[in-house]
């Protein structure tokens, strides 16, 4: 009697199971695999070199960092992070828009601890990392990180969105995005996310908890996380500075968090950011510190890195031509001495580099834990390097 029973349970289970995946692949439509959506290259016409230097903070705060740029509707907006020190209660994020010809505007505040706590209704300890991103219906996206419970490594990311222009946006509440199921913490962002071509953004994002190792999340417009993607495993690699090469094809390189000796590391993608290759070591010094790339023109791609194995006291510039994988080395942008020469500290760290709509690159970073700096340069300069 009990093997009668068995036997039909059996085949009720069985043809349920095959109608399933016959209604899987043949009744829904498979998710078409990501593509890069490329835009074009806004190519530089003036001959004349162009190199100018600017502070965008002016001292609002006693330390600054983690500065981000992003071009929205034609104008350079940037974002970054101050406060007593990092980590304080009183850190809040500031903004600041430049034009060619006033420069940099007023350093103006948009996020800070009570805020957060007040729009999410939940106990905020602090804030930091931000990152922007330019949706294509204008509206301006800000992704940041922050923390409850614990050090960086308990963080999650959070996001606001503005609308307007540069100079007049009007900011919504704060929204916490679901990036881990894992007490949904230790998710934490640096730089800005990559276009698919059917409107998702590809944000690198990493992880410190216990381990260290880099991702990317789908996010899509109405900000659901659709889907994850491991750069890395282990505890080596965090903040992926993500650049795409063709649609499908693209290159990241990581901060190393490892043991000596101490290099940038890199990885690739063939197809659209679903799959990356094993990271490996390359042969560029740096300190653990954050690294920023993006494409130029005359297929060149261009890297702002700390080329040193201890210190972040120099900042170099470094260009490839596509599709060769060997980086080579222009110039210092900043070059001090080590603190064991010089006596005391120089910091030059977390670079974000983006071109304009006339083809100048714009560069931001940390400058000595003190202000956010801006250096201004175009093709022709860099030819000349």
């Amino acid at each position: 009697m009990i093997a009668q029973l068995t036997q039909p349970r059996t085949f009720i289970i069985v043809a349920a199971t095959a109608a399933f995946f016959a209604v899987w692949v043949f009744a829904i439509s498979p998710r078409p695999l990501p593509r890069f959506d490329i835009a074009p290259i806004p190519v530089s016409e003036a001959n004349t070199p162009r190199y100018d230097e600017h502070f965008i903070s002016r001292g609002e705060t006693t330390e600054t960092h983690s500065a981000n740029l992003v071009v929205h509707g034609g104008e350079l907006m940037a974002i970054w992070y101050g406060g007593s020190r990092e980590g304080a209660a009183d850190v809040a994020l500031f903004t600041a828009v430049f034009s060619e010809e006033n420069g940099w505007g007023e350093a103006i505040p948009i996020m800070d601890r009570p805020t957060a706590e007040t729009d999410l209704n939940r106990s905020i300890r602090k804030v930091g990392n931000p990152v922007l991103y330019s949706w294509d219906d204008n509206h301006l996206g800000m992704f940041f990180v922050t923390v409850s419970i614990g050090g960086w490594a308990g963080s999650s990311i959070n996001y606001i969105e503005g609308q307007g222009s540069a100079g007049e946006l009007t900011w919504g509440p704060v929204q916490r995005l679901v990036t881990s199921p894992f007490l949904n913490i230790s998710t934490l962002v640096r730089h800005t996310g990559i276009p698919l071509n059917d409107g998702t953004l590809l944000l690198p994002v990493y992880h410190e908890f216990i381990g260290k190792f880099s991702e990317t999340i789908a996010i899509t417009r109405d900000l659901r996380v659709r889907a994850k993607s491991r750069l890395s495993r282990g505890g080596q690699t965090l903040q992926p500075a993500i650049v795409p090469t063709t649609d499908k094809n693209g290159t990241a390189m990581l901060r190393y968090a490892g043991d000596p000796p101490y290099r940038l590391m890199a990885t690739e993608t063939l197809d659209g950011g679903l799959h990356w290759k094993p990271p490996h070591k390359t042969a560029l010094p740096n300190p653990n510190a954050a690294v920023t790339v993006i494409n130029g023109e005359n297929d060149t791609q261009l890297m702002v890195y700390n080329d040193t194995e201890d210190g972040r006291h120099q900042l170099a510039l470094a260009t490839r031509q596509m599709p060769e994988s060997e980086w080579t080395f222009r110039v210092h942008l900043e070059q001090e001495l080590s603190e064991e020469e010089a006596g005391e500290k120089f910091e030059f760290s977390y670079p974000s580099l983006v071109r304009g709509t006339d083809g100048t690159y714009h560069l931001a970073y940390t400058w000595n834990q003190e202000k956010i700096k801006h250096i201004a340069f175009n093709h022709a300069w860099l030819e000349a390097q």
